[in-house]
């Protein structure tokens, strides 16, 4: 197995376990994440609690499943909306250049010129904090970067004689869009979407520890890493744990995105 098959896996691996973890967790662990046992607060790790229990006595393995669940889907769908949107916005502008191009480049510039973390910090303050909204902070943030990326890609397939051809026998440019360009960068978006999962959840648990995510009772691994913080002498595993479960996300995310990365380079 090579160096670069070796990080895929190891990712494919990391990420599949959290992703089996947050999907099936509940399922298997059905203790309550919201149920409050005041006399085992700050508890460590027993077998009615094998993570021990947090300052209101919660079960902290049922939050932290709960918590990875809602941050991995503010994370995919934070990225989803942003690359979509972002994509459209940079295969158009560069198929179709003219007014159109300019004023897309010139959008995605000025979010471009705003340092990514304080422009999703400004969006989760202007909204109300929820988990919809954060995913909402979490596209704007993508957006930019897969309108850039994807208006590159556009410029270069719209030189491509088969694109030249589809046109001079009458396709139109939505059809040649659909048909071409389209699924023709397809491979570049699967690598895209990989790699800004990592920096998308890293600003999402930002913005929860700040309390710009879901408001407690609601688990979230930024908003209990701030909560942890509070009683970091006392019961350390409040902090530890949720900072082992974003870091083992990050760390997936990374790997498999240079992994893919890597691959595409190789033209395998």
């Amino acid at each position: 197995m090579t160096k670069r098959n070796r990080q895929t896996f190891i990712g494919l691996l990391l990420l599949g376990t959290m992703v089996t973890v947050a999907l099936l967790g509940p399922v298997l662990y059905r203790i309550s994440p919201f149920e409050q046992d005041l006399r085992r607060s700050l508890e460590g790790p027993s077998p009615d609690h094998p993570l021990g229990t947090d300052e209101l006595g919660r079960d902290l393995l049922s939050r932290i499943i709960h918590g990875l669940g809602i941050t991995l889907l503010i994370s995919f769908s934070g990225v989803f909306l942003g690359g979509a949107a972002g994509s459209l916005l940079g295969l158009t502008a560069g198929y179709f250049g003219g007014w159109w191009d300019h004023f897309a480049t010139g959008c995605t510039e000025v979010l471009m010129a705003i340092p990514g973390f304080l422009l999703a910090l400004v969006i989760a303050i202007t909204l109300k904090s929820s988990p919809l909204n954060l995913s909402l902070a979490v596209a704007i943030f993508t957006l930019p970067g897969f309108a850039r990326i994807l208006r590159a890609k556009a410029l270069e397939l719209r030189e491509q004689e088969y694109v030249i051809a589809a046109g001079a026998l009458g396709a139109r440019r939505r059809q040649i869009l659909r048909w071409h360009l389209l699924p023709n960068s397809l491979p570049l978006l699967y690598t895209l979407f990989v790699q800004r999962l990592s920096s998308a959840l890293l600003t999402a648990s930002g913005l929860s520890f700040l309390g710009l995510g879901p408001q407690p009772p609601l688990p979230e691994l930024g908003s209990m890493l701030n909560t942890g913080r509070e009683y970091l002498w006392v019961a350390p595993h409040l902090c530890i744990l949720p900072g082992i479960a974003i870091t083992l996300c990050i760390i997936g995310f990374n790997l498999l995105g240079n992994g893919l990365q890597r691959t595409k380079a190789n033209g395998n």
